[in-house]
């Protein structure tokens, strides 16, 4: 799991040092996505975390992507077909973590069930 998070945060451009310092304190991606700004400069530089916060900072679906997706699938989940009945969601088939794939072919709408 550590080689796994260390592998992860040098994906998004985060120095092998910074990485295992990052690991050292415990600190996931997630851990660093969600931790507000003030918490982490208390522990690392303010200039070194505003630059790791926009690196790992995830990247937008593309507005015309979205638009298009939802059209294709007729705003329904692909697995379901309750469309408005449901509350609906883009979810990526190759989870985002892995790939930080956002093309529409990565992409497909679900229902929360």
């Amino acid at each position: 799991m550590v080689q796994k998070t260390k592998v992860k945060l040098m994906q998004y451009g985060i120095s092998q040092e910074h990485a295992e310092e990052f690991i050292n304190r415990e600190y996931s991606l997630t851990k660093i996505r969600n931790t507000p700004i003030k918490k982490l400069n208390k522990i690392f530089s303010e200039d070194k975390v505003k630059e790791w916060k926009e690196k790992i900072k995830r990247k937008r679906i593309p507005n015309k992507d979205f638009h298009k997706l939802l059209n294709k699938s007729d705003f329904e989940c692909v697995l379901c077909k309750f469309g408005e009945k449901l509350p609906i969601i883009i979810h990526h088939i190759d989870p985002y973590e892995v790939s930080q794939n956002n093309e529409f072919d990565n992409l497909i709408l679900l229902c929360l069930n």
